[in-house]
C-alpha cells in the first residue's frame, strides 16, 4: 500500500489523472495533527476521494475509512495539519443523488447516522491524530513510619551495653551516634528485639510483617490524597532492598489493599539509598508509556532488622547510629487533562562511577545481610558529584535541590559541591533528625516536606546509592 500523497488545495490525484476542482466543491474542516511541526504544510483530501470505494473491497463505507486513514497517517508521519472534507455530497445529476441515497442507506444498515461528519467514519479515524503530550504528574505523596520510637540517647546507652564488651573500638566510634544529627528513629521491632541474636528466618519474618504494614499505610494514604481507590491502580512499583520475600510486598498486600487481579506488578530490589529517586523515575517512565494509567510507587525499608550482634565492624557501628525504618508512596499519572497544577515529573537520569562497587551495598552472609558502608562517601560526593550532575543535566537551572540525607556529613558535602550556602538543605536535616536514614524512602519524606512548604519552580531530586550511583529526577512545580 502506497502512502497517501500530499495533494495541493483545489486539486485531486486519482489513478494517475489530475484535475482542478471548482472552488465551491471544496468543503473543509481543520483537525489538529502535530501542529507543533506544521512548517506551512497541509494535507487535503478532496470530496471525490471520500466517495471512492475501498481499492480491494469496493465497499463505500470501508472506502471512506480507508481514505481517511491514509490521510491521517500521512499527516501524522510528516507532522502537518489535516484538512479533510466534511460529509460527502452528491456532485450533480440524478445518478450522483441516487448513489448518495444508497450510501445513506448503507450507513444506516451499519447503525451510523449520516447527518453530520461527527457520526461518519471520520470519527473512527480521529483517534489516529497525534494528541498533545501531557507529561506525568505527581498526584499525591504520603509517608509512614512504624510505631516503635528509638530515641538516640537511649540507643547510645543500649549500644554501649551490648557492644562495648564485643567491640574494643566502640568508645572511639561512639561519637558517631552524637554527631549523626539524629534525635529519633522508628523501628518495626521493639528495642528488646536487638538484645538477642537472629538469623535469616527471624529477620525475614520481621521484614515481611513490618514492611507489609508500612506498605498498606503509605499506599493507602497516597491513594486517599489522590481521591482514588486501590482498584483504580493499574501499575504498582515496589522498591525495597532490606529484605527478600517471594511473592513480593505488593502481592502480599494485594488482597488487603484491593488491587485488581490485572494490575501490573514491578518489584525493584538493590537500589538502596538511591531507590526513592530511581523508583520514582521508573514509575514516571511507566506512566509516560501508558497515558491515563494510575501508577503507584511504594518505597519500603526496614533497615533496623539487619542489626547484627555477631558482626561488629566500623560499618556496622555507623549503620547502628544512622538507620531507621519507614515507607513512602507516590501516585502519578500522565495524559490527563486538568492536572496542570500538580508537580510535573521530568525524565530521570543515572550516573554510575566505575570501580566504586565497594563504597555501598550488602554482603550475603550466614545469618543475614552485612552492610557495606564506606566512610569516604562524604569526601567522594564532594569531589565527584558536581561533574556527574553537570553531565546529566547541563545548563539546567535549579531552584531547590531535594536530596537524600544520608547523614550529617553527607548533607554538608552536598551543600559544598552544589555551591549552596550552609543551612540551605534545612528540610533534609529536619528529616534526618526526626527519622534517621531510612534508605530509599528518605528522599520522598524530604520531597513531601518541600512541597508542603509551598516551594515552587524547578526542583531536582537526587540520591546516591549502591553502584556507586547518582540518581536524579527533575520536578517542576508551578
Amino acid at each position: 500500500m502506497k502512502p497517501c500523497p500530499a495533494v495541493p488545495r483545489g486539486r485531486t490525484k486519482h489513478e494517475g489523472r489530475s484535475k482542478t476542482l471548482p472552488a465551491g466543491r471544496m468543503s473543509e474542516t481543520v483537525f489538529p495533527a502535530a501542529a507543533q511541526r506544521t512548517a506551512g504544510r497541509r494535507f487535503v483530501l478532496p470530496l471525490e476521494r471520500m466517495n471512492n470505494p475501498h481499492p480491494d473491497r469496493g465497499d463505500p463505507i470501508t472506502g471512506q475509512v480507508f481514505w481517511y486513514s491514509r490521510l491521517f497517517m500521512a499527516a501524522a508521519r510528516d507532522g502537518a495539519p489535516v484538512l479533510a472534507a466534511r460529509k460527502p455530497r452528491p456532485t450533480c445529476g440524478s445518478g450522483a443523488r441516487s448513489r448518495h441515497r444508497k450510501l445513506f442507506r448503507t450507513r444506516h444498515r451499519f447503525g451510523m447516522a449520516a447527518r453530520s461528519v461527527s457520526n461518519s467514519p471520520l470519527r473512527w479515524c480521529q483517534d489516529m491524530i497525534p494528541q498533545p503530550f501531557r507529561p506525568p504528574r505527581l498526584l499525591s505523596i504520603a509517608t509512614a513510619v512504624p510505631p516503635e520510637v528509638l530515641i538516640q540517647d537511649h540507643i547510645i546507652q543500649e549500644s554501649r551495653e551490648l557492644l562495648q564488651a564485643r567491640f574494643s573500638q566502640f568508645d572511639r566510634l561512639a561519637p558517631a551516634f552524637q554527631n549523626a544529627g539524629i534525635d529519633t528513629r522508628h523501628s518495626v521491632v521493639p528495642l528488646d528485639w536487638f538484645r538477642h541474636p537472629h538469623g535469616w528466618v527471624d529477620r525475614t519474618e520481621a521484614y515481611a510483617a513490618g514492611a507489609t504494614r508500612l506498605f498498606r499505610e503509605a499506599a493507602g494514604g497516597a491513594l486517599d490524597q489522590a481521591g482514588l481507590s486501590a482498584a483504580q491502580v493499574d501499575i504498582v512499583v515496589t522498591v525495597s532492598s532490606t529484605g527478600i520475600v517471594t511473592p513480593t510486598l505488593e502481592a502480599l498486600t494485594a488482597r488487603a489493599m484491593g488491587f485488581r487481579p490485572d494490575a501490573m506488578r514491578v518489584p525493584v530490589f538493590g537500589l538502596g539509598c538511591a531507590g526513592g529517586v530511581s523508583g520514582l523515575s521508573i514509575a514516571r517512565d511507566l506512566a509516560t508509556a501508558r497515558p491515563g494509567a494510575v501508577v503507584l510507587m511504594v518505597a519500603v525499608e526496614t533497615c533496623t532488622v539487619l542489626f547484627r550482634l555477631d558482626r561488629l565492624t566500623k560499618a556496622d557501628i555507623i549503620a547502628t547510629a544512622l538507620f531507621g525504618d519507614g515507607a513512602a508512596a507516590v501516585v502519578l499519572r500522565a495524559g490527563v487533562d486538568g492536572a496542570d497544577a500538580q508537580p510535573e515529573l521530568g525524565q530521570g537520569r543515572q550516573h554510575m562511577w566505575p570501580d566504586t562497587l565497594g563504597i555501598m551495598g550488602w554482603t550475603v552472609e550466614e545469618t543475614g545481610l552485612g552492610v557495606v558502608f564506606d566512610r569516604s562517601i562524604p569526601t567522594f560526593a564532594e569531589a565527584e558529584l558536581r561533574a556527574a550532575l553537570d553531565a546529566l543535566a547541563p545548563d539546567r537551572s535549579v531552584d531547590r535541590y531535594v536530596c537524600h540525607p544520608g547523614g550529617a556529613k553527607v548533607i554538608t558535602a552536598l551543600e559544598t559541591t552544589l555551591d549552596l550556602a550552609e543551612g540551605v538543605l534545612d528540610i533534609e536535616r529536619q528529616v534526618l533528625s526526626r527519622y534517621g536514614n531510612m534508605s530509599a524512602p528518605t528522599v520522598l519524606f524530604v520531597l513531601e516536606a518541600v512541597l508542603r512548604s509551598g516551594q515552587r519552580g524547578d526542583l531536582m531530586a537526587l540520591a546516591l546509592g549502591p553502584g556507586f550511583t547518582l540518581s536524579t529526577l527533575p520536578i517542576t512545580v508551578r
